[in-house]
């Protein structure tokens, strides 16, 4: 029996199509494009084949192979998860059990083993460890629930027929930037209406920008700054490892299986007001200027945005407004930033074209 999917190389952000069939002792898929076998075909040996994440019921399933590191197989309808539940009952159905008890399981044990290797090792390392556990599906959760709240309470989405074009070119500025990279998840980058200059990652896979800080930017490069930065944040999983440390595991428990509003809006102030480690915003500017660097986008742009919200920042008057929201105040040590971004990547392959550069100023109205 064929099973329809999803084939992601590791390589390229967006999949391909592909087909699953089970023969005796393999798995083989067949997708359109030639990968990496040569022929378009993987042959994944059956007792190397394991499940990217425990799913829920119903859910996506992602399976991968020792054989293809950063190769993913995703089935997402309904018929081709039920499918492989019966081709792969080994799989499927003991993952689901575990999965049962695996939250109650970390509920009960974690508590102990955390103050006691906190004690020993220090939290961030633990908070690091912890993040890089939770399934991908679980940090998905978190996200949406976020995203929900902050739609609600901060700005609404904008997605009038007047956006399209610029989410469009959004969206073909981060499939640039993020290829042949090993995400989870491919960045969604969403704009909301928002007067407030910031833009920032969500569990997940979801990259925020305000129209405020849209507005605010002077050319594409810096829009592509900011983005490949956010990228790094989603690749390296920093927003997991900021609530875990920030909060506890409780919190994520509590939104994962059920949180209420409340519990999404907790998420959404942390998230906005306060500012990663040095660790993780280092971590995070590494990978940015990766992303320049292979996609051929100068870092110019980056630094001079810095250096812009640096100007706008002294004129305000301190203590007197909301500057907790703002992008500059999320993301500290401007000063050795601009520095390190100035010149790390010298190139010229524009960001976007003018028309494309103007439908994203466009986004939500801002053209007006």
């Amino acid at each position: 029996m064929d099973v329809q999917g999803t084939l992601y190389d590791g390589r390229a952000a967006r999949g391909q199509q592909a087909v699953l069939r089970v023969t005796e002792g393999a798995l083989v898929i067949t997708s359109e494009d030639t990968d990496r076998s040569g022929d378009g075909t993987l042959v994944w040996p059956m007792n190397e084949v394991e499940l990217a994440e425990i799913p829920a019921p119903g859910a996506p399933v992602r399976l991968r192979c020792a054989a293809t590191p950063g190769v993913i197989f995703l089935v997402k309808d309904a018929d081709g998860v039920a499918a492989l539940t019966r081709l792969l009952p080994h799989l499927l159905d003991s993952s689901r059990r575990h999965r049962r008890r695996l939250g109650f399981t970390i509920a009960a044990a974690g508590v102990s083993a955390i103050v006691t290797l906190a004690v020993y090792f220090g939290w961030p390392q633990i908070a690091r460890n912890l993040a890089y556990r939770i399934p991908v599906e679980w940090e998905e959760r978190v996200g949406k629930a976020t995203l929900s709240r902050l739609e609600t309470v901060f700005g609404k989405p904008c997605t009038r027929a007047e956006d399209r074009p610029g989410l469009k070119a959004l969206d073909a500025l981060a499939d640039r930037l993020a290829e042949g990279r090993d995400l989870a998840r491919p960045a969604n980058v969403r704009v909301i209406d928002w007067s407030y200059k910031n833009a920032f990652a969500l569990p997940g896979g979801y990259v925020i920008f305000t129209s405020g800080i849209i507005e605010f930017m002077e050319g594409p490069d810096e829009l592509a700054g900011v983005l490949a930065h956010e990228i790094g944040h989603v690749e390296r999983r920093h927003v997991m490892i900021a609530l875990v440390q920030n909060w506890g595991f409780d919190l994520l428990l509590s939104v994962i299986f059920g949180g209420g509003g409340g519990t999404a809006s907790d998420v959404s102030y942390l998230l906005l007001s306060s500012a990663y480690s040095r660790e993780l915003e280092r971590e995070a500017d590494a990978v940015g200027l990766e992303l320049l660097a292979h996609s051929g986008i100068s870092s110019t742009g980056f630094a001079r945005l810095f250096e812009r919200f640096e100007a706008e920042r002294d004129k305000q008057d301190t203590g007197k407004s909301l500057r907790l929201l703002d992008f500059i105040r999320t993301h500290p040590k401007t000063e050795s930033r601009i520095e390190r971004a100035r010149g790390a990547v010298d190139a010229d392959t524009p960001a976007m074209t003018e028309d494309e550069w103007a439908a994203v100023k466009a986004i939500c109205g801002n053209d007006r």
